[in-house]
This record gives C-alpha cells, sequence and structure tokens, in this order.
C-alpha cells in the first residue's frame, strides 16, 4: 500500500545512520514533530543491469525517531529546521 507523506525538506543535505544496518544514508525529508525522517535505502552506486548500466532508482524508507541517529552524532542543528513542503511516496 503506498501512502503519501508530507514533510520537511532538508536544506543543506543532512545524515543519519540507521539502527537497521548502521549505514550512513542520506536523509530526505523530516518531520520536527515526530522524527520522522525519510532516507536513501539504496546506493546510490548500485547500477540497475536491465537500465544499461545507468543508476538504479532510489529506494526510500520511513524510519521513525529511535531507529537512526544523526550523523555525525554529535550534530549541532539537530532536530534539523525543514525547508518547506516534502512529498514522498511510501
Amino acid at each position: 500500500m503506498m501512502r503519501v507523506m508530507a514533510m520537511g525538506a532538508l536544506n543543506p543535505e543532512r545524515y543519519v545512520r540507521t539502527t537497521e544496518d548502521h549505514q550512513v544514508r542520506l536523509a530526505w525529508c523530516f518531520d520536527p514533530d515526530t522524527g520522522d525522517v525519510v532516507v536513501d535505502w539504496t546506493s546510490r552506486a548500485a547500477l540497475d543491469p536491465n537500465a544499461g548500466g545507468l543508476p538504479a532508482p532510489a529506494d526510500r524508507r520511513l524510519f521513525k525517531r529511535g531507529e537512526y541517529r544523526p550523523e555525525p552524532p554529535d550534530d549541532a542543528d539537530f532536530p534539523w529546521s525543514t525547508d518547506g513542503p516534502c512529498r514522498h511516496l511510501l
């Protein structure tokens, strides 16, 4: 089931380390009220063999507060301010 999340866009870029796989991921959207964040899940270096060697489309996932931490961990701006609406299908 797809749903649309309306959150705030991050500017400048921010990163998080997820507790699921401990990888650093690019954060796209952040909700300062709930702490939810939408992150890139697939590697930007991953190639789609069916696309003639072009980068695979990014998969994005929603993480709740406690399922990630800011990267670097001492990010003085966290919780982050946002730069207008950011809508993604999840």
